[in-house]
């Protein structure tokens, strides 16, 4: 199951979800529900998409590394606009 895994797809979920969290992070300051719901699902739809024309699996393994690193990365654009774009 572990072979399975790709590590190309797991950056590839990192790096796509890292600016849709900067993103969610000024929307969030801005009050805007419907960009923080963009901000999430868009990025949900593109992975999802991706695993299913580059027939990734869908074992219980894989799907939660990529939740996983989903959260972190939409976590880490965050920060990293709170804590270094965000100039109040």
């Amino acid at each position: 199951m572990l072979e399975s895994i790709s590590l190309n797809f797991v950056l590839f979920v990192f790096v796509l979800s890292f600016p849709f969290g900067i993103w969610r992070a000024k929307a969030k300051l801005n009050n805007s529900f419907s960009q923080v719901m963009l901000a999430i699902h868009i990025p949900v739809a593109a992975i999802i998409s991706a695993r299913i024309v580059y027939h990734y699996p869908f074992n219980i393994l894989s799907l939660a590394l990529n939740i996983a690193v989903f959260s972190i990365a939409q976590y880490l654009g965050g920060v990293v606009y709170k804590k270094i774009i965000y100039k109040p």
